[in-house]
């Protein structure tokens, strides 16, 4: 009799250890499924790819700080660094080399460089995004910006310093920088019409008289640029130019190379702007400036 017990405790013993391990197999694999589940819902999307809805739980800070290594004489200058906010449940992806911040007669490009990447429900800093920003430029005149026009993150109101993405709905700082453009009058009547050949050659004959002055990025092929300045450049050749200055891609202010608005000089350069006006220059020599560069 205590020996049937006994077999019988072994058989109840045996069932309930592969019921256990069956029941802890079970549960790995529905752990691993919902965490690549949850893994795959999970959207990569460049910022201007957001719908409305999205970018709307996307919170910029800007901060302001007195940059007392430069020359403050007459008036302070500042640097911007930026706070992102992401509440969305996608993950979001930045171009730091896209944030700009367009004053009433100039813009200013962020010189930083790589992808800032914000994770769903995180947060993310950029340091000094922007320098040398005039005191005039944060009282409320100006618009920080990712890639364009369409992508405005907050008006240049800094409020103790601070400049938030809320601030968008303002409506006096709405009307005040409608005509904020980052161009001078005169640069305005150059680089944005569309139907003044004119006005672009001018544009164009003076980038390509300025051969000598810095800032400018060289091409690929010196000896081809210093055989063709003296009779200018073709626009295959200014084109070859222009992506040679930039080898990581072709893109120029969220535009590709065919749909920029391409003009030719007199003395052989070329310019090539966007919709917006962010105008690159390749001069006769091959030589290239960008938006932001020196002159």
């Amino acid at each position: 009799m205590r020996r049937k017990f006994e077999l019988v405790v072994m058989v109840i013993g045996s069932v309930l250890l592969l019921v256990g391990c069956s029941f802890k197999r079970s549960g790995a694999l529905m752990t691993k499924k919902t965490a690549t589940k949850t893994a795959a819902k999970t959207e990569t999307v460049y910022y201007q790819n957001l719908t409305k809805a999205d970018k709307a739980k996307v919170n910029f800070k800007f901060k302001l700080d007195q940059d007392e290594t430069k020359d403050n004489y007459a008036d302070p200058v500042y640097v911007v660094s930026m706070k992102v906010t992401n509440r969305s449940k996608k993950t979001i992806k930045f171009n730091r080399t896209k944030f700009v911040f367009i004053l009433n007669d100039d813009k200013k490009l962020s010189k930083k460089r790589g992808v800032l990447k914000v994770k769903a429900g995180q947060t993310e800093s950029v340091d000094q995004l922007f320098t040398t920003i005039p005191e005039q430029s944060t009282l409320g005149d100006g618009i920080i910006e990712y890639l364009n026009k369409t992508n405005k993150l907050a008006y240049a109101d800094f409020k103790n310093g601070v400049a938030k993405s809320s601030n968008l709905k303002n409506k006096k700082l709405i009307a005040a920088n409608k005509s904020v453009s980052g161009y001078s009058d005169e640069e305005t009547a150059t680089d944005s019409s569309t139907d003044s050949d004119d006005d672009s050659s001018t544009t164009t004959d003076e980038a390509s008289s300025s051969e000598t002055s810095t800032g400018t990025r060289g091409t690929a092929d010196s000896s081809s640029s210093s055989a063709s300045s003296s009779t200018g450049l073709t626009e295959d050749q200014a084109k070859a130019a222009l992506t040679a200055a930039f080898p990581d891609g072709g893109d120029f202010g969220g535009y590709s190379m065919d749909e920029l608005k391409i003009d030719q000089g007199s003395t052989g350069g070329w310019t090539f702007v966007t919709p917006e006006g962010l105008c690159w220059i390749v001069r006769a020599d091959g030589t290239v400036k960008a938006p932001g560069d020196p002159q």
